[in-house]
C-alpha cells in the first residue's frame, strides 16, 4: 500500500494560530495528528506544539509497534500529563490544553487515538463516516438523557446554554474521556481519511465534507479546493481551520 498525505493549516480571522498539525510516511507507517490548542495568551500555542511535538517522537521511539491501541491510551495519559503541567517562561501554570485527533497506520490497519472536538472522517467509495466522537457536554447530556437522570425539556435547555462545552481534551488532567479504537480498521484501496480541527466542522456538515472528498483524484486538489471554499465564504470570525487528508493507493 501506498499512503499519501497532504495538510494544510490556516489562521482564518485570529490574531494567533493554535492549531498544529504533524504526518509522516515511512517505509514501516504512516501516522498523523492535527491539535486545537485551547489557553490564555498565547498558551493554546505551546500545547499544541507541544504535544504534535512529542507524539511524533514517541510514535517513532516506539516502534515496532505491537500493540497500537495500549500504545495510544498510554500515550494520551502521557501527553495530558506534559499540558496539564506546562508552564510559562515566568515559571507560572499556563493552564492550556489542546484537543487531538490522530492515527496512525501499520501494516494496512488504522488505529486512531481522539480527545476533544476535532475530527476524524473515512470516506470508501461515495460513502464517508465521522469514526470519532466529539466529547464536548451534549455527550453527557445524551447519556443522562437516555439514564433518565434529566428530562427532555433539561436536556433541550442544558445542550442551549453549554451543549458545546468540552469535557475532555489533553491537558484537562487525569484524562479518562477519549476514543481509541481496541480493533484497527483494514484499510482498502481509495479509502481516504480527513483529520480536522472544529474551525472545519462548523462551517462545513459532514455531507458537504463528503461532496468535496470524492470530487477529485488527488487529494492536492481537494486540499485547494477546501481553501478556497473557506475563503469563498468570508466568514468574520473564521476560527483557526487545519485539516490532513490523507489517502490509500
Amino acid at each position: 500500500m501506498k499512503i499519501s498525505i497532504v495538510g494544510e493549516s490556516l489562521i482564518g480571522t485570529r490574531e494567533e494560530q493554535q492549531d498544529s498539525y504533524i504526518y509522516r510516511v515511512t517505509d514501516e507507517l504512516a501516522f498523523a495528528a492535527v491539535c486545537d490548542g485551547m489557553g490564555g495568551l498565547n498558551g493554546g500555542r505551546i500545547a499544541s506544539e507541544a504535544v504534535v511535538k512529542s507524539f511524533k517522537e514517541d510514535v517513532l521511539i516506539a516502534m515496532p509497534i505491537t500493540n497500537c491501541s495500549e500504545f495510544l491510551k498510554q500515550e494520551a495519559t502521557k501527553l495530558d500529563n506534559l499540558v496539564f503541567y506546562l508552564e510559562d517562561e515566568n515559571g507560572q501554570w499556563l493552564k492550556a490544553g489542546t484537543t487531538i485527533v490522530s492515527v496512525v497506520i501499520l501494516n494496512g490497519e488504522l488505529y486512531f487515538l481522539t480527545a476533544g472536538d476535532s475530527m476524524l472522517y473515512m470516506q470508501r467509495g461515495s460513502e464517508m463516516i465521522a469514526v470519532n466522537r466529539e466529547h464536548n457536554y451534549e455527550l453527557q447530556l445524551k447519556d443522562y438523557l437516555k439514564k433518565g437522570n434529566i428530562t427532555k425539556e433539561e436536556y433541550d435547555a442544558e445542550l442551549k446554554a453549554r451543549g458545546g462545552a468540552l469535557v475532555s481534551y489533553i491537558g484537562v488532567g487525569n484524562i479518562s474521556v477519549m476514543d481509541v479504537n481496541r480493533k484497527p480498521i483494514k484499510l482498502k484501496r481509495k479509502d481516504r481519511l480527513l483529520l480536522c480541527s472544529d474551525g472545519l466542522t462548523k462551517i462545513f456538515s459532514i455531507d458537504e465534507l463528503r461532496r468535496i472528498m470524492i470530487s477529485d483524484n488527488d487529494i492536492k486538489h481537494i486540499s485547494t479546493t477546501i481553501k478556497g471554499l473557506i475563503a469563498k465564504k468570508s466568514i468574520s470570525n473564521q476560527d483557526n481551520t487545519t485539516y490532513i487528508i490523507i489517502q490509500v493507493d
